[in-house]
């Protein structure tokens, strides 16, 4: 009788870790979101800056895109609504996607 005990304790601190383990991922997640939203705002308002004398032009739709990408994916993993066989877009990963000025 004390082992099934010892059994049902060791099984409840182990239930209770995990718990705890995910809650803090969660919220470090919705943490990593909220910075990907801020991110997102700082792009747009660089975007509105007009930059001259470049030679090469910074593609921030593009960043934008795939901020937008990554933080659809975390949203989707915190809220639980992944679908099986659902399409995830690659980034684009080349910001400045030779363009000349």
């Amino acid at each position: 009788m004390r082992t099934f005990f010892l059994v049902i304790f060791l099984l409840s601190i182990s239930v209770n870790s995990t718990i705890a383990d995910s809650d803090l991922e969660r919220s470090n997640l919705s943490k990593l979101a909220s910075e990907i939203d801020f991110l997102i705002d700082r792009v747009d308002k660089i975007r509105r800056t007009p930059i001259t004398n470049q030679r090469l032009i910074f593609n921030y739709a593009y960043l934008k895109s795939d901020l937008l990408k990554i933080r659809a994916g975390i949203n989707d993993h915190l809220s639980k609504s992944i679908a099986s066989g659902r399409r995830i877009e690659p980034l684009m990963g080349d910001y400045q996607n030779g363009v000349h000025q």
